[in-house]
């Protein structure tokens, strides 16, 4: 058992200068806070080395939806034997039209490792710690704030619906028009390489962003032929 939970117990505490308050928005005026995200890149590198060679991070897809900057990210670390791990997916988001949208990318595929990152309990002592009581593990998503003032906890507890009502929608998949164009265009060969690179049991399974950069990608090197 303690093996299935070494990476867990290896990554979960987080030291009180890694814990940053949030300004502005509702989380600011909630009183909340935040895990550094570069601490968290910093505890992947002790645990498994620099990124690119313990562990690496692929952007998979972005998109903008009701004006939100949608990333979807996934991570893979190298096991004990060598081998890297199964993909772990992480989403996040940044709404368009903030101060400086410069930062959009940065900012969404940012979240969305700092998500990935939890499954494998990066910093999850913030959220959950086995133990403690349920007032003391109330803190959910961005939520890391222990010190949290009554008002704060007040305000939090009213703004749940909200938040609840505003998280991302799955990524859609493959339209069927999609679908037609790859089964006409590949070969049964490509078709099974594509399953494979993107670990799919059918197509079905695809998601759409992904589709249509094939998409693109074939009829760029039909019209370049």
């Amino acid at each position: 058992m303690s093996d299935k939970m070494s990476v867990y117990n290896a990554a979960r505490s987080v030291p009180a200068n890694a814990i940053k308050k949030i300004t502005g928005g509702a989380y600011g005026a909630a009183g909340l806070s935040d895990v550094n995200p570069q601490w968290r890149i910093e505890r992947m590198t002790e645990i498994f080395g620099a990124v690119g060679d313990g562990w690496v991070w692929e952007p998979i897809e972005q998109w903008v939806e009701n004006g939100v900057h949608y990333a979807h990210v996934a991570v893979q670390y190298k096991k004990a034997d060598g081998e890297y791990s199964l993909p772990v997916h992480g989403y996040g988001g940044t709404k368009v039209g903030g101060k400086d949208d410069s930062d959009l990318l940065k900012s969404s595929f940012t979240d969305a490792l700092s998500n990935a990152l939890r499954y494998l309990g990066v910093g999850a002592d913030v959220w959950y710690s086995a133990g403690k009581s349920a007032e003391q593990n109330q803190f959910d998503t961005k939520y890391s704030s222990p010190g949290a003032s009554e008002r704060g906890k007040t305000q939090k507890r009213q703004e749940k619906p909200a938040e609840t009502g505003s998280k991302m929608p799955p990524a859609p998949l493959i339209s069927d028009g999609q679908k037609k164009f790859l089964y006409a265009t590949c070969t049964e060969e490509q078709i099974e390489a594509l399953k494979t690179k993107y670990k799919l049991n059918s197509l079905n399974d695809m998601l759409k962003a992904t589709a249509s950069k094939i998409i693109e990608q074939l009829q760029a090197r039909k019209e370049a032929s």
